[in-house]
């Protein structure tokens, strides 16, 4: 069992999106697990089983940390038990807005800097803290965006006219359209005048008024297999 159907697809979704890396500078993937597409699952939250930076826009390279978060997904258990958790509840993400190593470093820097003075006192809490520094740092670089290329346009509806609708408002902006399990992530570039009008737009349209539409931070990857449906790429007009 896997999570990836389509290679190729994976390679022309990242060709497309992801401009080259600059500085300090990685994209982010994950494996999550979706608490509605299982039987079994999680209490609280849908956690994060598995993370894979990408330090380079080598599609080949790209590719093999895909494999490799697959991998990981495929052993994922629920916490504390020896239950896996299945494979069709867990989705493969991307971050199509590059991050900071050196943001996120600083961030997770000045919050352990405060822990140190902790330790001094021998507070549980502080090496408890010290732990999981793999895990605040990395949770920190997942909030420290270098560059905002992108804004993901959630559609949360299989209606062909809805994307119809948002083609004609956004198509000098349009960059990718994935149909996802339960709608379509729209991907448009951003700008400070796409950033201020977005909205405005959308309701003059009427469409946030019919349809279920919101911002995503993360976008399933193309290729991939999310709660038994296969993501794909969707062309207006073809």
């Amino acid at each position: 069992m896997t999570l990836i159907y389509n290679e190729n697809l994976i390679r022309e979704f990242f060709a497309e999106i992801m401009p080259p890396l600059e500085k300090d500078e990685v994209y982010l993937t994950m494996a999550q697990a979706r608490r509605k597409y299982a039987e079994i699952l999680l209490v609280g939250h849908d956690p994060v089983t598995a993370k894979k930076l990408l330090r380079t826009n080598n599609l080949e390279t790209v590719i093999q940390k895909i494999r490799q978060l697959d991998a990981m997904a495929q052993q994922s258990y629920i916490k504390e038990t020896e239950l896996k958790i299945p494979l069709k509840a867990i989705v493969l993400f991307c971050d199509v807005n590059p991050k900071s190593m050196s943001q996120g470093f600083i961030k997770t820097m000045g919050l352990f800097t405060q822990e140190l003075f902790k330790i001094k006192a021998d507070s549980p809490d502080a090496w408890e803290a010290f732990r999981k520094l793999d895990l605040r740092l990395a949770s920190n670089v997942h909030k420290s965006n270098s560059r905002i290329l992108y804004l993901v346009l959630d559609v949360d509806v299989k209606d062909f006219l809805a994307l119809v609708e948002i083609d004609k408002l956004f198509e000098e902006n349009i960059k990718w359209i994935s149909e996802t399990r339960g709608g379509y992530h729209v991907i448009l570039k951003h700008s400070k005048e796409v950033a201020k009008t977005l909205y405005p737009r959308l309701m003059d349209s009427s469409l946030a008024e019919r349809y279920d539409i919101d911002l995503a931070r993360m976008t399933p990857i193309p290729g991939t297999i999310q709660g038994g449906f296969k993501v794909k790429r969707i062309i207006i007009g073809s």
